[in-house]
């Protein structure tokens, strides 16, 4: 759309739709625009958005050394001053249905917006989630301003705690675990945000999470965790493809597999044969946790298969490449393909912008293996 972000004088240039951004004033920068209204091939997360909007309100200084963090302020476009940080969610997932505009009759421009609700009723009931619209709603998944399992969380507990408007301090969700999932490190939480829909209110393929038995037991095509074992769960095989209805974040689909690998589970629901925590199935024990990136984001294309010839289930594989040449050229970030593709974005595995900047500073170190 004529746009480059290459350099700071790119982004203020801008392309056909005018500045990418406008020091000192985010409502008129294209770029906080265009990510406030959510479902962006490149969607920045919550606190990406709101660092980036800070940023810009500071002038958008383009070398000073000190980092910009976001005043918890209201924002000054939707008249939001909610507490712990609910203002800022609700901004950067929900603004183009439902700040901007008001789809199915629902405004959340302002707290008072949010309790009288729209045609399905209120959004927010005061200590009742189940009540709440907006955690009915965005418990099933796939929802244009999906809200992470975290977000999700955060609002949830902010609901319990009675949704206060104005307070000073911040809801932070407690940990909790249901009887009916006994799931440790609160995978109960992200299971019941992302899954909720089709595999605990029901048993889409005959796989149910409800419980951490019925995850072992699995459904039509193979277990969904199998203890110790990463690359044999078949939660891991499909989250891993990406694309998911229920899709998983890096950060969680990252924990979901350091905590299969180590076989942490309720002592209540450890198996009777505990795996020994051991280097990864894939072959892959990458320093820095570049195995865990690389299995997170490219484990369906480049590990499971070798598509266009690039195999990078062993360090070895990737030093080899594929059609195209080599994965990664140890100390040359330029020629590694890796690099080369992930820049261009929009890769079925596309990495974060932190991810890709520690597989760079990986590569120009030397990429050491171990």
């Amino acid at each position: 759309a004529g746009l480059s972000l290459k350099t700071y004088a790119d982004a203020l240039k801008g392309g056909q739709s005018g500045p990418a951004i406008v020091p000192g004033d985010s409502d008129k920068s294209l770029l906080v625009q265009v990510q406030s209204k959510g479902g962006h091939p490149g969607q920045l997360s919550t606190d990406e958005l709101a660092r980036i909007v800070a940023w810009i309100k500071a002038g958008a200084p383009e070398t000073s050394g000190t980092s910009v963090t976001p005043t918890p302020s209201a924002s000054s476009s939707s008249s939001m001053a909610w507490t712990g940080g609910i203002d800022q969610i609700i901004a950067a997932k929900c603004s183009a249905c439902h700040i901007q505009s008001q789809t199915a009759g629902l405004s959340l421009k302002t707290y008072a917006d949010a309790l009288k609700g729209g045609n399905g009723g209120p959004a927010i009931v005061p200590g009742n989630v189940d009540k709440s619209r907006l955690i009915q709603i965005q418990s099933k998944g796939g929802h244009p301003g999906q809200l992470s399992a975290d977000e999700l969380a955060t609002i949830t507990a902010w609901i319990k705690a009675g949704a206060p408007e104005t307070s000073g301090t911040s809801v932070a969700p407690t940990p909790s675990f249901s009887s009916s999932a006994p799931w440790t490190d609160g995978f109960d939480q992200i299971f019941a945000a992302k899954c909720g829909a089709c595999h605990i209110q029901s048993q889409a393929g005959n796989l149910s999470l409800k419980t951490y038995g019925d995850a072992l037991k699995g459904g039509q095509s193979g277990p969904a965790i199998v203890p110790g074992d990463p690359a044999s769960s078949l939660l891991i095989q499909i989250q891993s493809r990406g694309g998911h209805p229920g899709q998983l974040s890096l950060d969680e689909l990252g924990r979901l597999v350091v905590w299969i690998r180590a076989a942490t589970f309720p002592p209540s629901e450890t198996p009777s044969a505990t795996p020994t925590p051991s280097a990864s199935s894939l072959s892959m024990v990458w320093i820095g946790g570049i195995d865990q990136i690389i299995a997170a984001k490219c484990s369906a294309c480049h590990i499971q298969s070798q598509t266009a010839g690039l195999s990078l289930k062993t360090y070895a594989d990737a030093l080899k490449g594929g059609q195209s040449g080599p994965a990664i050229v140890p100390g040359d970030s330029d020629k590694s393909l890796l690099v080369q593709v992930q820049s261009q974005g929009g890769h079925p595995g596309q990495l974060s912008a932190d991810e890709l900047a520690q597989i760079i500073a990986w590569i120009k170190a030397g990429a050491p293996e171990k």
